[in-house]
C-alpha cells in the first residue's frame, strides 16, 4: 500500500490564499475613495499699470496681502515683485 503524499505546506507554516480560496473570498476589498472635487482656482490677469498692492486690495479686499500673493505667483513674477508683467495670469489665494 503507498504511503500519502506529504502536505505541500508544512504543518504550522502561514497559508497564502490564492484568488479562488475561500480565504481569499472572505477577505473584504479595500474601500476605493472617491476624488474630491477640485476646487476652482481664482486667477487674474495684470494689466497695464496694475501692482501687486492694487491687485490685492482689488481682488482679495486687502492690500497688505500682496506679500501672500507674490509668494504664491514668485515663478511668474520674477525676482522683483514691483515688475509685474503686464498680461501675466497670477493664481489668488483663496
Amino acid at each position: 500500500m503507498p504511503k500519502p503524499a506529504p502536505p505541500s505546506t508544512p504543518r504550522g507554516a502561514a497559508h497564502t490564499p490564492t484568488p479562488h480560496s475561500a480565504a481569499h473570498k472572505a477577505v473584504p476589498a479595500a474601500p476605493v475613495a472617491k476624488p474630491q472635487p477640485t476646487a476652482k482656482k481664482r486667477t487674474y490677469t495684470v494689466k497695464q499699470g496694475d501692482t501687486l498692492a492694487a491687485i490685492a486690495g482689488r481682488e482679495l479686499g486687502n492690500e497688505a496681502r500682496w506679500r501672500e500673493l507674490y509668494a504664491m505667483n514668485r515663478g511668474v513674477i520674477g525676482a522683483n515683485p514691483e515688475l509685474v508683467p503686464p498680461g501675466a495670469v497670477l493664481t489668488l489665494p483663496s
